[in-house]
């Protein structure tokens, strides 16, 4: 839409094909490896984290934002850290005492046991990603809590495709360090599907 300001997003929509693709577009798109290393002909990945991850090639913003985009943004880099496998993303944005319950994994108790078993568990999983849906914060001076719906393959249908559909949710509190919000705790609970109604 246009503005005063000038031209303006007015809504955006996110649409993801699990596994083959439905839209005639992504037809033609070579599936997803599913296996690490090279092999002669090998399609290269489109995006490659080191260079290309958000953190590193948008200069930093003087104005951080308020304390609810700032742990929105520290849950971002934490997903696109998994997706992408970029470990020196992670090690920043989770205290040293860092307790995780996520499955399939079980309670974990410390930044180095997580990142340790994520290693672990990334081997052999070259690509991974994470559809994240509504989100609620709620900050009390140094300590947050957040909240984040996770969307699951399903079997979608026309009927269901404007609904807000979830299966796990993350709930994390995270506290404020040196003036950086840091992960104290995560939880992920998959399970039933869920809806949360639009407003």
């Amino acid at each position: 839409m246009h503005c005063d300001q000038g031209w303006q997003l007015d809504s955006l929509r996110f649409e993801l094909d699990w596994v083959f693709g439905s839209h005639p577009t992504l037809q033609s798109w070579p599936p997803a490896r599913n296996q690490l290393g090279w092999a002669p002909g090998a399609q290269l990945p489109k995006t490659l984290s080191a260079l290309d991850a958000p953190w590193y090639v948008i200069a930093e913003n003087s104005e951080l934002g308020g304390d609810e985009q700032q742990i929105i943004d520290a849950f971002t880099r934490y997903t696109w850290a998994v997706d992408q496998w970029d470990l020196s993303l992670m090690d920043e944005i989770f205290a040293e005492d860092l307790y995780t319950d996520i499955s399939p994994f079980g309670p974990l108790r410390s930044k180095r046991e997580f990142l340790s078993t994520l290693l672990l568990f990334r081997t052999g999983r070259p690509y991974l990603h994470h559809a994240m849906g509504a989100t609620e914060v709620i900050v009390d001076g140094d300590s947050a809590q957040l909240q984040v719906y996770r969307l699951v393959p399903y079997g979608a249908t026309p009927e269901l495709l404007e609904r807000n559909i979830f299966g796990a949710i993350y709930d994390c509190t995270l506290q404020r360090k040196d003036g950086s919000w840091q992960f104290k705790s995560i939880k992920f609970t998959e399970g039933q599907l869920f809806e949360i109604p639009t407003a």
